[in-house]
């Protein structure tokens, strides 16, 4: 995929960027920051040392296999003082997400998640400490995939058979991240997305807020570039407040989703593009396009699927 002003690395392959950058999960490539000015695009490559004295990260990061969960705090404490890291977030309760409520904003609340707490790679390092850097008085609530089983045994036990049976850890995520914004509001990044700027600049107004990934001119040139919908959304990165309709209806949209499946109503050979329509940008983009329909039909974008 490419998408506009992402960062690409010198290896191949493009990764996002919107109110944040992002580079190569391997965490040691080179990225390649695509800008426009004045019209034309000016590349950079950037290596990932280069933003390590930026969140005061020990040079010898990149260089380390793994982070530790206690390595992890002390690092974030030297870069943001002010900023508190949840490693067990299925204790955070009511109180403490009630205590984290900005007036007439978006909760202080940053969702990321990693496959093992004790083993995290330097661009997952690099990212936490870049949302760290950027805004004090957050919290970040670090899920694994134990947690994130938990809180859907805890908040969404109806949903359970449809979240066991999605045939891939990066389904169950992606179902997940809707329904943690829709039960405690806040910022959901991708652990390869690093913050350009204070979530406190974001507009602070809105219920929601989720970038546009990239437009075509038909539904045929989207699919051909493996994208799913002519006008697809970002969902590596989105903010909400608690219970915003369009997070919270995901985990029926999936349900419906799969149930349609399984009575042959769509049927796709490409494995990848079944799970981007399945829990990814595709069914997400669904989601935003109907809530545009529902309350300003006016200004209703063209989602139209490829697939179907």
């Amino acid at each position: 995929m490419s998408c506009s002003g992402c960062f690409e690395s010198a290896a191949g392959g493009s990764f996002k960027a919107a109110e944040a950058v992002t580079f190569p999960l391997q965490g040691t490539a080179i990225i390649r920051q695509q800008t426009r000015v004045d019209g034309s695009q000016l590349t950079r490559d950037i290596p990932l040392e280069e933003l390590l004295p930026i969140f005061k990260l020990p040079n010898d990061l990149v260089q380390r296999k793994h982070t530790s969960l206690a390595q992890l705090i002390e690092l974030l404490h030297v870069t943001q003082p002010d900023f508190k890291v949840v490693y067990e977030p299925m204790l955070f309760g009511e109180a403490d997400i009630g205590s984290l409520l900005s007036p007439g904003g978006l909760p202080r609340l940053l969702h990321f998640t990693v496959k093992d707490k004790d083993k995290l790679k330097p661009h997952q390092v690099v990212t936490m400490a870049s949302w760290a850097f950027f805004n004090p008085g957050h919290s970040l609530m670090l899920f694994d995939d134990d947690d994130i089983r938990e809180f859907m045994t805890s908040y969404y036990p109806e949903l359970l058979p449809t979240f066991d049976g999605l045939g891939s850890p990066v389904e169950r995520t992606d179902m997940w991240r809707y329904l943690v914004l829709c039960r405690m509001g806040g910022v959901y990044a991708d652990s390869d997305v690093v913050a350009a700027r204070p979530v406190a600049d974001w507009v602070q107004d809105a219920g929601l807020l989720v970038g546009i990934e990239n437009v075509f001119t038909t539904p045929e040139e989207a699919k051909r570039r493996d994208y799913t919908r002519q006008v697809q959304m970002v969902q590596w990165a989105i903010a909400s407040r608690k219970g915003h309709p369009v997070v919270c209806r995901m985990g029926q949209y999936i349900a419906q989703h799969v149930q349609e499946e399984a009575a042959g109503e769509f049927v796709d050979p490409d494995r990848d593009h079944a799970i981007l329509e399945r829990t990814g940008p595709g069914i997400w983009s669904s989601s935003v396009h109907d809530y545009i329909a529902e309350y300003n039909p006016a200004k209703q974008l063209r989602l139209r699927a490829t697939s179907r």
